[in-house]
C-alpha cells in the first residue's frame, strides 16, 4: 500500500514541477517584451507598443489573479466567445496552482523517505520528469503548429480558442511564434529543475552508501 502511495506521490511531484515551469514561464513577461520587438508585433497588429504591453499585462494579471473580476481588456474589443476562452484559460492556471500545492505535500513525503534512506520515489520523479518533456519536445520541434492545435483540442471542449481577428483583435498581438518561445522556456525550466533534483538524489544516495 505504501509503495502505491509513494508512486502516486512521484507522479504528483512530476506534474507539479511541470505546472511550476508553466506558471513561471507565464509570469516571465520579459520574453514577450523581447518578442514585441523581435517579431515586430506593432507592425503586425496595428497597435502601438504601449497598447500591446498594456493589454498583454492585463492578460497575465487576469490569468494569475484569484480575484473574481470580470474580463475586460483595457483598449481592445472582444467577443463573448473570446471572453469565455480567457476565463477557461484562467481556470486552467488556477488548477496549476492547486496542483503545485498538492505536489508540494507529495514532495515533502518523498524527501522524508529520502532522509530515511529510501530514494526510489525521488528516482521515479527523475525518470518521469525527463520522459514527459522529451515526449512533448520532440513533436514540438518538428511541427509546433500541429502540437499547438492538438493541445487546444485536448484542453478545451469548444473551439472558442480559434479567434476571429475582427471580433477578437487580441489574437494579433499573440503570434504563434511567441507561444513557441513560451513552450521552449517551459521545457528549459523543467530540465533545470530536473538537474536540481538529480543533484539532490545523488546527495541522498551518497548519504545512504556512507551509512551502509
Amino acid at each position: 500500500m505504501k509503495k502505491v502511495f509513494m508512486n502516486i506521490c512521484s507522479f504528483l511531484v512530476t506534474i507539479a514541477i511541470i505546472s511550476m515551469a508553466a506558471v513561471t514561464a507565464l509570469n516571465f513577461r520579459e520574453i514577450y517584451y523581447i518578442d514585441v520587438y523581435r517579431l515586430d508585433i506593432p507592425e503586425m497588429s496595428g497597435y502601438t507598443e504601449q497598447e500591446i504591453i498594456e493589454n498583454y499585462n492585463y492578460l497575465i494579471d487576469y490569468n494569475t489573479s484569484f480575484d473574481d473580476k470580470e474580463f475586460k481588456l483595457p483598449s481592445m474589443k472582444f467577443s463573448r466567445e473570446g471572453k469565455i476562452h480567457f476565463e477557461e484559460v484562467r481556470n486552467i492556471f488556477h488548477s496549476l496552482y492547486y496542483i503545485m500545492g498538492i505536489g508540494l505535500l507529495a514532495f515533502i513525503a518523498i524527501i522524508y523517505e529520502a532522509f530515511k534512506g529510501r530514494t526510489k520515489p525521488l528516482k521515479n520523479v527523475l525518470k518521469m520528469l525527463i520522459i514527459l518533456p522529451v515526449i512533448v519536445a520532440i513533436p514540438m520541434m518538428v511541427a509546433f503548429d500541429k502540437v499547438f492545435v492538438l493541445f487546444h483540442k485536448i484542453m478545451f471542449r469548444n473551439d472558442y480558442w480559434i479567434f476571429d481577428p475582427v471580433l477578437d483583435p487580441v489574437i494579433n498581438i499573440l503570434p504563434e511564434e511567441f507561444f513557441y518561445h513560451e513552450a521552449l522556456l517551459i521545457v528549459s525550466l523543467t530540465v533545470i529543475m530536473w538537474i536540481a533534483l538529480l543533484i539532490a538524489y545523488r546527495i541522498f544516495s551518497d548519504r545512504v552508501e556512507k551509512q551502509s
